[in-house]
């Protein structure tokens, strides 16, 4: 008998004591000792969200300047034009500087049209755009259905269309100047390195 009172005693205490360390939990706050035993282990996937992506850094004057200018070598459009450029689609495995990619093409067209064929929609007019027909201002990943949508509602005449593309390691570049109201392409380059 003294063998079993004593193996209920002692069950009876590490009961007591379960039931104290539980009540210490429930009321401390999440700070307490208690509760780092009992801690969830961070998910596989907060730590591959932590993980940057590789960004691609490409000299965007360099690239494009030769194709602003067989750009704005084509014939049959008429002086004024409205433009919108679309923010570069980025479609590779990586980062691209998608912004300053677009950014310098804007700028760059400017530079080198004296010819005044275009007149560029601005960024403040195409993000107000945007808001009205529910895109989101910061879309690289606009289809070219959304880009001819929204230059329609802009009533330009025309929109060139980037898109990146490939490995981050080797990407290139598709550029498209569209007819908006048909969506005839009425000048391209295709498969432009831009690791070179």
């Amino acid at each position: 008998m003294g063998k079993k009172t004593s193996i209920i005693f002692i069950i009876t205490v590490l009961i007591s004591f379960a039931f104290k360390i539980l009540a210490k939990i429930s009321t401390k706050s999440f700070s307490s000792p208690y509760f780092i035993l009992i801690q969830e282990k961070p998910s596989i996937t907060n730590k591959l969200m932590n993980i940057p992506k590789k960004t691609k850094t490409i000299d965007w004057t360099t690239k494009l300047s030769p194709l602003v200018h067989q750009l704005l070598s084509v014939r049959g459009i008429n002086k004024g034009s409205m433009l919108v450029i679309n923010t570069m689609k980025n479609a590779t495995n990586g980062s691209v500087q998608t912004r300053k990619a677009t950014s310098t093409l804007v700028h760059l067209i400017k530079a080198v049209d004296t010819d005044n064929k275009f007149h560029i929609v601005k960024i403040d007019q195409l993000n107000a755009a945007r808001r009205m027909l529910g895109l989101s201002v910061d879309d690289s990943l606009e289809s070219r259905g959304k880009a001819i949508e929204l230059a329609r509602y802009l009533s330009a005449q025309y929109l060139l269309y980037s898109v990146i593309f490939g490995d981050i390691k080797n990407p290139k570049l598709n550029l498209q100047l569209m007819l908006v109201q048909s969506g005839e392409i009425v000048w391209y380059c295709n498969n432009v390195l831009l690791d070179q």
